[in-house]
């Protein structure tokens, strides 16, 4: 991940009041092999927290984000802008 110094703070300090709270947490990032999608379906995740640049990729012809919304129908997607990306 390309996080500045205050945006890694912030995500750990965010993680750990979840873990505190009785929250299971993984992070993928895209070592998995898998689509973030096909995880959740198969470990029966109700909730996605993911963070998104708001910086437009020029070379992508689609919006990981808008693809992510379309194969989670069901789900409860909470996206988490970031400026930088």
């Amino acid at each position: 991940m390309d996080l500045s110094a205050e945006d890694e703070t912030a995500l750990r300090d965010k993680l750990a009041l979840a873990r505190n709270m009785g929250s299971h947490t993984e992070i993928l990032d895209g070592k998995t092999g898998r689509h973030p999608a096909d995880y959740a379906q198969t470990h029966g995740i109700t909730q996605l927290f993911i963070g998104h640049s708001q910086r437009r990729r020029s070379l992508m012809r689609f919006d990981p984000v808008d693809l992510l919304i379309r194969r989670t129908q069901g789900m409860d997607i909470r996206i988490f802008l970031s400026n930088q990306g």
